[in-house]
């Protein structure tokens, strides 16, 4: 019984390091996604640019999609190798 005990109990401290990391990323998505909206959305309201970069007669905007989605990414890649 006292071997079990040992046994489990770093387990709910790991779970809760687990869990929080996961709900970091996820705060992480949902803050950039929200900042990225709207800096894609006051660029195309000031320059009248296409921010998706698919229309070639418009200006494509300096906040694009793809340029969003990519620091997303690298931030929370850069998150992810630093607490290694």
């Amino acid at each position: 019984l006292e071997a079990y005990k040992n046994g489990i109990r770093p387990l709910t401290k790991l779970g809760l390091v687990n869990g929080s990391m996961l709900g970091s990323f996820i705060l992480l998505y949902a803050v950039l996604t929200l900042y990225g909206g709207y800096l894609m959305y006051s660029d195309v309201e000031e320059n009248q640019c296409d921010p998706s970069g698919a229309v070639p007669v418009m200006e494509t905007c300096k906040s694009s999609g793809p340029a969003v989605f990519g620091s997303m990414l690298g931030i929370a890649f850069a998150a992810q190798g630093m607490s290694q």
